[in-house]
């Protein structure tokens, strides 16, 4: 690591390591930068193991295809919506007939939540049928035929919330949660709206 330190260039050399507990402990020290970008690589290394462990099990103990197991964890994550449930994939002779004792659930699956919100409440605005299409994507000109004040995202806001990734707060996005929710408080500040019916000369009753 002494060695890589004393290769760099100055410049890079600064970013990657720090320089004062470098000098001190007479090792080479990342800098703090560079930690923060280690640690975020590390979260993100632990949500892809999470999701191979995941495969792991269902391929153990269900002996799931690759498509199945990726349908599965799809499914759990709220990235798909149910198109067929009347599909059967195994008969059994009973005399002259066949009985059904084995039916399949055809699903659409997206890459994420908020991409199943959207495109389940698509289609039936498009005429599209998810099954006959094979829940087929939507083109350029499809997207802006949307009617988007009828997209309806109140699951996907909700689920954000929930996971933290959206305060509660901002659920919803009114100008005072939006200036009193920031990192710094000003009780006695006043709100956008406020300032420019003052500039105006209006005054509130």
């Amino acid at each position: 690591m002494n060695k890589a330190y004393d290769m760099l260039p100055d410049a890079i050399r600064d970013f990657v390591f720090d320089k004062t507990a470098t000098t001190q402990l007479g090792q080479a020290v990342f800098s703090s930068a560079v930690q923060n970008f280690m640690l975020a690589l590390n979260i993100v290394g632990w949500i892809y193991t999470a999701y191979q462990i995941t495969k792991m099990l269902l391929e153990m103990l269900l002996a799931c295809d690759q498509k199945e197991m990726e349908a599965s964890i799809h499914k759990n994550q709220g990235a798909c919506f149910v198109i067929d449930t009347d599909r059967c994939v195994k008969y059994l002779n009973v005399g002259f007939t066949k009985k059904c004792i084995k039916k399949a659930t055809d699903m659409c699956c997206y890459n994420s939540l908020l991409s199943r919100v959207i495109m389940q409440q698509a289609y039936p605005q498009l005429g599209i049928n998810p099954v006959e299409s094979g829940c087929v994507g939507l083109t350029i000109s499809q997207v802006q035929q949307l009617d988007w004040d009828k997209i309806d995202m109140t699951e996907y806001i909700e689920s954000a919330v929930v996971a933290g990734e959206v305060p509660d707060e901002y659920a919803a996005f009114t100008e005072s949660s939006v200036a009193n929710m920031g990192p710094y408080k000003n009780n006695e500040a006043q709100l956008s709206s406020e300032r420019t019916l003052e500039s105006m000369g209006v005054v509130s009753i």
